[in-house]
């Protein structure tokens, strides 16, 4: 059953992530569930170039789209990008990630969706979370309560499936007024998945129809973490999914470094720890602020 799509928005920087995410997907993705993948380049000059990217996903179908350019910058117009996409997507379900994603365990569609249907999902609670504004001002554009909202609210990270209609119907109704969806969207001060989950709740629609919050699908390592924390994520067992924001990697000690590339080795997304490390270092150099 091939009902789901891939999609990640990326740019030039990301180019050495995303091509670890291809090489992983490339290894550990189950074919059968996915019709193709989207890498959608919201490169500002300099597109990536097929040969650039597309030898790391093998026999994968990928397809690389360029991204019209919109007036904001950062993860805001990654943001944009992230919805807009539905409207190209021919599936019932996709599945975003960030370029900071890859896969280090074999996935399947029931990694994503639960044996009742519904879409597998992580939940926050968001009382004093940097993103509770953000929430408060999805939920304000679409008229919904809040309150009972903050104990517990979609996550804020990917991966994050989407049922695709439900994305379209979404860019249709902030649309109604005649302003195109990146206006309407900069200018509600939400977020992609925030809004999404507000629009559902403004069907009478509970969260609880669509999602099972019942997974975390990666570990994650940031920039603000210290280098025990890292280290502790990368121990740290059961993920299908690890995450590295490129902003961590200019604060690794060697000691982090060196298990970062021990468990890409491991994992076979390098044919030697002496590649691996190599790639860390590298990204240490130029992602260094």
């Amino acid at each position: 059953m091939n009902d789901f799509t891939i999609v990640t928005v990326v740019h030039r920087t990301d180019l050495p992530l995303i091509k670890l995410q291809a090489r992983s997907l490339n290894r550990y993705l189950d074919r059968s569930f996915v019709r193709k993948i989207i890498v959608v380049d919201n490169s500002p000059s300099k597109p990536i170039q097929p040969e650039e990217l597309l030898p790391q996903y093998g026999s994968l179908p990928v397809h690389i789209v360029t991204a019209h350019q919109i007036a904001a910058s950062g993860w805001r117009t990654q943001q944009v990008h992230k919805l807009l996409i539905a409207r190209q997507i021919t599936t019932p379900y996709y599945l975003l990630l960030d370029a900071k994603n890859h896969l280090i365990n074999r996935v399947t569609r029931s990694t994503f969706v639960a044996p009742d249907g519904r879409l597998r999902l992580g939940a926050n609670p968001y009382h004093k979370h940097p993103l509770h504004s953000h929430l408060l001002r999805s939920c304000e554009y679409f008229s919904i309560d809040p309150t009972e909202l903050l104990d517990r609210f979609v996550q804020t990270i990917t991966p994050f499936p989407l049922t695709t209609m439900m994305v379209q119907h979404l860019l249709d109704e902030m649309e109604r007024d005649g302003k195109p969806f990146e206006l309407a969207f900069l200018r509600s001060g939400g977020t992609e998945f925030f809004l999404y989950a507000a629009y559902l709740l403004s069907l009478g629609q509970q969260l609880e129809g669509h999602y099972v919050f019942d997974t975390w699908f990666t570990a994650n390592l940031w920039k603000w973490q210290s280098n025990h924390q890292m280290q502790d994520e990368i121990t740290r067992h059961g993920c299908d999914f690890f995450s590295v924001h490129r902003g961590a990697f200019a604060g690794m000690c060697a000691e982090t470094q060196a298990l970062l590339a021990l468990l890409w080795y491991q994992r076979k997304l390098f044919a030697s720890y002496a590649d691996a490390i190599r790639f860390v270092r590298g990204c240490a150099s130029a992602y260094r602020p």
